[in-house]
């Protein structure tokens, strides 16, 4: 091969290897801005909307959340002012911008799917109204009136611009009572007096939900407590050398409150939806022994007096607010009998 023949193929790889590196440069720059625009769709997609949502925590059925909001209007619920109205919420629309001067608006109510099993030939204000406080009122009350199983759709239309913003009405099963009973013990004076047995035994009370049509959540069967101790007593260490049979006092009578020693008294817990309340000692039998050096005993707090007014306050609250206080008073129960003679002969 001649000098100009292998110059030439040498300069036609060198154009070849050219091509092949401006090819792989192209293909890579094309997938990082696909991968790039691919990232930034999905990051629009599946980004979370501006609008607020609504959602009432009442102690009522209903459970309202918003789903569409137009942009000249928006919704916010809150409970009704009144007692008495435990299943309604206050509906409030809000006409945007804040200058405009017409801010009437029209409320409407209809089921989200009309052809369901559920909704198929039934009116939806047999099962939930919409009533504005007044014509053309930015507020209206959604009250529940049975439960129902469709999702129901309230409306606020506003009167210029037709703008409408959408309220989703499900039936939750909220609890309006809170009741706590037992059929183990009865009340004494409003006090569930429970003996402290050995081994110690535990009382049970049932937590029970209601509402309306008795037609309570499963979800709303989750509950939290508080203990509270009312009273005081008086103590003071005693201890019994290893040549004493008696004990005797050792230092100063102390005063001890009952809510500063609630372990030493009950255990509480709250299991499948039953409270359950172990009294572990009274009063009379507070205190704890123990050994000490050369093999006497010594008893730390140990009873002297008082203690009649000990009692404690079991607070029982649900998730939506509901609460329940019942008082317990840990009591001496019965652990034996005898008789004065083992027989008798006539």
């Amino acid at each position: 091969m001649s000098y100009n023949e292998f110059y030439e193929h040498k300069k036609s790889d060198a154009v070849k290897w050219a091509v092949v590196f401006i090819l792989i440069a192209i293909l890579t720059v094309g997938t990082a801005a696909s991968l790039i625009f691919s990232l930034g769709k999905k990051d629009k997609t599946e980004s979370p909307s501006d609008e607020p949502s609504v959602e009432a925590r009442l102690q009522d059925e209903l459970q309202i959340v918003s789903r569409t909001n137009s942009p000249g209007i928006k919704l916010s619920a809150a409970r009704a002012a009144s007692e008495t109205e435990y299943n309604t919420v206050l509906l409030t629309a809000t006409v945007m911008p804040e200058d405009v001067e017409n801010k009437a608006v029209d409320w409407s109510i209809e089921w989200q799917m009309p052809d369901s099993d559920f909704a198929t030939g039934k009116t939806v204000t047999d099962y939930c109204t919409v009533t504005p406080t007044a014509d053309g009122a930015l507020t209206a009350k959604v009250r529940c009136l049975q439960p129902f199983e469709e999702y129901i759709d309230v409306k606020a239309t506003t009167r210029e611009g037709g703008y409408v913003a959408t309220c989703t009405v499900t039936f939750a099963g909220k609890p309006s009572e809170l009741t706590v009973t037992s059929s183990e013990v009865t009340q004494s004076g409003g006090t569930y007096n429970l003996g402290v047995t050995n081994p110690v035994r535990n009382y049970t009370f049932d937590l029970n939900l209601s509402n309306e049509w008795n037609q309570v959540g499963d979800k709303f069967y989750e509950f939290t407590y508080t203990i509270k101790g009312y009273g005081d007593f008086q103590v003071q260490d005693m201890q019994k050398d290893t040549y004493n049979s008696e004990f005797y006092p050792v230092g100063d009578v102390k005063t001890l409150q009952a809510n500063d020693w609630l372990d030493s008294f009950i255990d509480v817990e709250i299991t499948d939806g039953k409270l359950i309340i172990c009294p572990r000692r009274t009063p009379k039998t507070f205190g704890s022994e123990q050994v000490i050096m050369g093999g006497g005993r010594i008893v730390e707090n140990a009873y002297k007096s008082g203690g009649e007014n000990v009692y404690f306050d079991i607070t029982v609250t649900t998730a939506t607010g509901l609460s329940q206080t019942i008082k317990i008073k840990p009591v001496s129960a019965v652990n034996g009998v005898s008789v004065d003679k083992p027989t008798i002969e006539f």
